[in-house]
């Protein structure tokens, strides 16, 4: 054996080893913030709970809490409602008003995905508070459970969408040096509205993680194309984004179309299409079960003020594109992509080189694809700014496509991009310290909410009352809005969402320390590998346009 093979790790335990850098760095990141209650997390919470608990989808048992307002010290109760259950007199009573109700029952006004996957979570967090003889109803355990159902549901799943990205980042553009692809997988995690939407029960992180990875197992097997293994599972995880969020159709029909693209001989695409029937099975009849129908969506018996009014819409929500709305969804200050991530705006310069490079330029074009119509769809909804929130919340889903080639502007613009990356991060993590739901009515969200309270200000916005710097969401997972079962004043206000740091510092920016230390710990780290292994550096053009790829001689080394 040569002295240079012993001398140096293998480029796959190299490469493994940056892929674990990158997913524990992610996950540590979106594990260390609890967001607290609000409406779409409420409704999925007590979705979790109902099938943790009782095995059921129905969600009546677990919607409304009650005490006595009068006694500071009085407990928090929760009252079961029948199943089948009459319409509340005063839906306020409600935990969430995300709801479907039909035939007395009460679920979320969405599929049921995101629910699924935080169930063995929730397992987790069940245990833990056993452990400690917790309340299970009381306000303090839910915020315990939420946070750690939410950690190991939505987080793990963000974190390892960081890792398909860097993993799918170096396969397309094998001769950009490590540090691009590392650059724009950190970029990807922390720099982008992935961040604090990772700390949320929702689910677009979810639908984008689904999406990557149907993708990557497309694009994968860049000689060949993808065989019946690769289709089966890509087309499973298709299905399965539906099952998570409805308007997901769209993006499987594009990677579907790729995938047709690609597969040789054609009729193996049926690998594929069988893939996505379990999925869409389960949702037929989730559908006939809890709304009389298969085509009757969670959308169809939701509020009526969630709908169009005159019963034009599709779903009750979405008409034709607004081009005024589309603009405001990429430019300005109220739900601005490119205001909350600048760096996003080179990533463009990135997507306009991978599509002149005939190699990757069938990605380039899936890419390009999911992104407008995530757009267009986003611009379409009659509550095209997603209610609460910080940044275009609906084009979450789309980020993962729009980052991909951001390792080119790595590799080719270093420090313009670098800077537009750190600008993006020290937003994203502003935001997701402070609250990454802001109020839908706030026009300004950085001047005029997120600002002020970094500086440790209070405001009064309608019943809600905030007092920065950090973890001001004063609403419970107990209650539909803020204050309606606590004051102001009261410990649950105050705890209701926090970070791990804030119980050695609490409200203040000195828990946010321990964090930054732990990612500048986490990217000197990685520098380190990438600097004893050796780096080669890349080079924006390759051979007029074309990107190199692995030949026999050049094996791409494996993540």
């Amino acid at each position: 054996m040569s002295a240079e093979a012993t001398s140096s790790p293998a480029p796959a335990t190299r490469l493994s080893r940056n892929a674990w850098a990158v997913f524990l760095l992610l996950f540590a990141s979106y594990a260390y913030f609890a967001q607290g209650g609000g409406w779409s997390q409420n409704t999925r919470l007590g979705q979790v709970r109902a099938l943790a608990e009782t095995g059921s989808f129905v969600s009546n048992a677990y919607l409304v809490y009650l005490r006595d307002p009068a006694r500071p010290d009085s407990p928090q109760v929760r009252l079961q409602l029948p199943d089948p259950a009459p319409p509340p007199a005063d839906p306020r009573q409600l935990a969430t008003l995300d709801l479907s109700y039909f035939e007395g029952r009460y679920l979320p006004n969405k599929p049921p995905g995101a629910s699924l996957l935080a169930v063995p979570s929730y397992w987790l967090a069940s245990a833990f508070g056993a452990a400690f003889d917790l309340t299970p109803d009381d306000w303090w355990t839910l915020a315990v459970q939420a946070w750690i159902t939410t950690a190991f549901s939505v987080g793990l799943v963000g974190a390892l969408c960081g890792v398909c990205l860097l993993l799918l980042s170096r396969r397309l553009f094998p001769e950009l040096p490590e540090r691009a692809h590392l650059a724009s997988a950190l970029c990807f995690g922390l720099g982008t509205l992935v961040f604090p939407y990772a700390t949320l029960l929702m689910d677009p992180v979810v639908g984008g993680t689904l999406a990557l990875t149907a993708f990557a197992l497309l694009a994968w097997p860049r000689e060949t194309g993808p065989g019946p293994r690769s289709l089966l599972f890509a087309g499973l995880l298709c299905g399965a984004m539906v099952v998570v969020n409805y308007t997901s159709v769209l993006t499987t029909a594009v990677l579907g179309g790729y995938a047709l693209w690609r597969v040789r001989p054609r009729l193996r695409i049926g690998w594929f299409v069988l893939g996505g029937v379990l999925p869409a099975l389960f949702l037929a009849w989730y559908h006939q079960e809890f709304f009389g129908g298969v085509l009757e969506t969670a959308n169809s018996h939701q509020p009526e003020f969630m709908n169009v009014s005159d019963g034009s819409a599709f779903l009750g929500m979405i008409q034709l594109p607004d081009p005024t709305v589309a603009w405001k969804l990429l430019f300005s200050a109220y739900r601005g992509l490119f205001v909350a991530c600048p760096v996003l705006m080179v990533s463009l310069v990135g997507l306009a080189a991978m599509a002149r490079r005939r190699a990757v330029r069938a990605e380039a074009v899936v890419c390009i694809a999911i992104f407008v119509i995530t757009l267009l769809l986003n611009a379409s909804f009659n509550g095209w700014h997603a209610g609460a929130g910080i940044g275009p919340r609906y084009l979450v889903p789309a980020i993962p496509f729009a980052v991909l080639p951001l390792a080119l502007c790595f590799g080719r613009l270093p420090f313009l991009t670098g800077a537009l990356a750190a600008l993006s991060a020290g937003l994203m993590l502003v935001a997701t310290s402070v609250h990454p739901l802001v109020p839908h009515p706030v026009q300004n969200p950085w001047a005029e909410y997120m600002a002020p309270l970094a500086r440790g200000d209070s405001l009064v916005l309608g019943r809600e009352q905030v007092t920065g710097p950090v973890s001001v969401n004063p609403t419970g997972l107990a209650e539909s809005g803020a204050h309606r079962l606590y004051p102001p004043d009261s410990a649950s206000a105050a705890w209701n969402s926090f970070n791990v740091g804030e119980f050695l510092w609490p409200h203040s920016w000195l828990s946010v320390l321990p964090l930054l230390f732990v990612q500048l710990l986490g990217v000197v780290a990685l520098l380190a590998s990438f600097r004893r292994a050796g780096g080669r550096p890349g080079s924006w053009e390759h051979e007029a346009g074309e990107a190199s790829r692995p030949t026999s001689k050049d094996p791409v080394p494996a993540g």
